[in-house]
């Protein structure tokens, strides 16, 4: 299994994901508060809710996984109307 973790207040973190051409095998779980110790995405105010939400596919689907979510990543960052996220494929700690 390939996990991606995407942090971030959850409105954003849900338009990234809507937005993410996921492969059909993926699974998402969550949200989840961020894990105690973990960074916040850069330039969030620090009274503002974080969460994580989890992609999960089969061993597999990780390169498409990662594909999705770094094309959906640049068309996101570009939008300048939403908040700051933060994906990390397979991190250490997932919470």
């Amino acid at each position: 299994m390939h996990i991606a973790a995407v942090d971030g207040v959850p409105p954003a973190v849900n338009a990234l994901l809507d937005i993410a051409e996921l492969p059909e095998t993926a699974q998402l779980l969550g949200p989840v508060d961020l894990p105690i110790g973990a960074r916040r995405p850069p330039a969030i105010a620090a009274d503002s809710p974080v969460s994580r939400m989890l992609v999960r596919v089969p061993r597999d689907g990780g390169l498409a996984l990662a594909a999705a979510l770094r094309r959906a990543t640049g068309v996101f960052s570009a939008r300048r109307d939403e908040q700051p996220t933060r994906v990390q494929i397979d991190p250490l700690h997932i919470g």
